[in-house]
């Protein structure tokens, strides 16, 4: 065990101690496990979906399908800025922004959308009949996952112009700071089997949606 990264505080700590080779990577194992089990009611039972992170001392973040989280000082005074250096230390993917960008119009037109919609009374009340009178569960839930797209549709043509808007806008940053935003993928399209499998993944992508 080295004196070196992260452990670096456990490792002084040993040293102190007089450990040294096998009696000091024994040590750190003990210690690393006893911290698990005094905390394990805290500990999720599986991994985290997405779980990302970096070890990267002037810019310390973690990632998940629930959020994202970046560690400062307590001494900062500008939080925001520090959170936008954080997640540009993340390199999201361009599809990653775009669809962040899409659920913050939704979440700014959602009701709008849904007030324009669901406004056509004599509509929905027949739409509702049939639901009422479709005879199965099966049948019910057919109507329902019409209605569902019909009004995904019915917002994405209301936030549209906007998102096609911040797309542009990542593309002109993106030439405009070297064309780099595509190697946040982590796929090299410039080797041919890995653009062929690409491309074979977005096929069946775009045939399935």
């Amino acid at each position: 065990m080295s004196g070196k990264g992260i452990l670096s505080r456990l490792h002084d700590w040993a040293k102190s101690m007089g450990l040294e080779g096998r009696n000091r990577k024994a040590f750190a194992f003990w210690a690393i496990a006893t911290f698990e089990k005094t905390r394990k009611d805290d500990f999720a039972a599986e991994a985290f979906e997405g779980l990302m992170w970096t070890q990267e001392e002037e810019r310390l973040w973690l990632r998940t399908g629930r959020g994202f989280i970046t560690f400062v000082e307590k001494d900062h005074q500008d939080l925001l800025a520090e959170l936008e250096l954080a997640l540009m230390a993340w390199q999201p993917s361009p599809s990653r922004l775009l669809s962040a960008k899409i659920r913050h119009e939704i979440s700014c037109n959602g009701v709008r959308a849904e007030d324009r919609t669901l406004s056509k009374a004599r509509v929905f009340a027949y739409f509702y009949d049939l639901i009422r009178n479709a005879g199965s569960a099966e049948g019910r839930a057919a109507l329902i996952r019409d209605h569902l797209n019909r009004q995904a549709e019915a917002l994405g043509t209301l936030i549209e112009k906007e998102i096609v808007t911040f797309g542009e806008r990542i593309h002109e940053i993106d030439i405009a700071t070297g064309d780099t935003f595509s190697s946040h993928y982590g796929v090299d399209l410039t080797e041919s089997e890995a653009l062929r499998s690409a491309a074979t993944h977005f096929n069946s992508y775009i045939s399935t949606l």
